[in-house]
């Protein structure tokens, strides 16, 4: 009898023990949408992201004459009122509520009357000796900060970039919404985005730019509150500068293009550059273990 009850419980525990234990037990995480409500405004764009899952996603709109979507998850207004966007995983839909606003009216500029010339006045027989006022110097027109980009932006660095650009404003950022602010956003002829410049606008958290394959140079320096930075598989980076901010995390892996990368300032400990095999001028902190600088381009920039 104590046989049998001996063996019964080392049954239990063995059974216990197989069930807890295996991580494969344990309830994985459920695919979720990155937003479940969206506002766009007319014209523009958003992208929206099945979280949690790498299994095939079919998109669709109840309303495509309000918002389409793409393959992609790349919603576009198209006119105002309220639509729903699907995103069918194997057979769980996730849906996500979108409004779609027109933009705000202008001031209008309004153009002074000009009165109408007298001319019931007969002109004079003689004509009177007039003394030429003198010139004044031209003054020169200010150059306006936004200029019209001709080109046609490419739909997936607009919604990913806008997307940024929504996160970091909720944040106290103050960064354009304008991507034709050629001060800050710089695209080529075929409309990919080449060129970011956000110096000292307050950025705060985590930024990731690894989804923008024709980034070349990128500049977000003098953010305090800026903690993470991820350039990976910028394969077209050449000239990185994100020093004077907060950063415990920096990835440049796949920037197999680097040359120039100034992060001085910092609070990272390790920085790996085994994948820039071009590196010619490093600046970083003297304390930091920098790994893979196989061209001995560290400055050790004192703090």
């Amino acid at each position: 009898m104590k046989r049998r009850i001996a063996g019964l419980m080392v049954f239990a525990l063995i059974f216990g023990l197989s069930d807890n234990g295996d991580p494969s037990m344990q309830a994985a995480a459920k695919p979720k949408l990155s937003k479940k409500k969206l506002t766009i405004i007319v014209g523009k764009t958003a992208k929206i992201k099945v979280k949690n899952s790498k299994a095939k996603v079919k998109w669709s709109s109840n309303k495509k004459k309000v918002a389409t979507v793409t393959g992609k998850g790349i919603v576009k207004a198209k006119k105002a009122g309220k639509a729903t966007i699907t995103a069918r995983v194997g057979k769980k839909k996730l849906k996500c509520k979108v409004t779609v606003k027109e933009e705000e009216n202008k001031t209008p500029v309004i153009t002074p009357t000009v009165p109408p010339m007298d001319v019931s006045c007969p002109a004079p027989t003689q004509a009177a000796s007039i003394t030429p006022a003198p010139t004044a110097s031209a003054v020169p027109t200010q150059i306006p900060t936004t200029t019209p980009v001709s080109v046609v932006k490419n739909e997936e660095d607009v919604a990913e970039l806008q997307n940024i650009i929504v996160t970091q404003k909720e944040l106290g950022a103050t960064i354009s919404e304008d991507l034709d602010n050629t001060q800050e956003y710089t695209w080529n002829e075929e409309g990919r985005l080449t060129e970011i410049t956000w110096d000292g606008k307050n950025l705060s958290g985590s930024l990731a730019f690894s989804d923008f394959p024709y980034l070349s140079r990128v500049t977000c320096a003098n953010n305090p509150s800026l903690t993470s930075l991820d350039m990976s598989n910028c394969d077209k980076l050449w000239m990185l500068l994100c020093h004077d901010n907060s950063l415990t995390s920096l990835n440049v892996s796949g920037c197999s293009k680097l040359q120039y990368f100034y992060c001085s300032a910092n609070q990272f400990t390790t920085l790996d550059v085994s994948e820039c095999p071009l590196l010619v001028d490093l600046m970083v902190d003297y304390d930091v273990n920098v790994i893979g600088d196989s061209n001995g381009a560290n400055n050790n920039s004192p703090v």
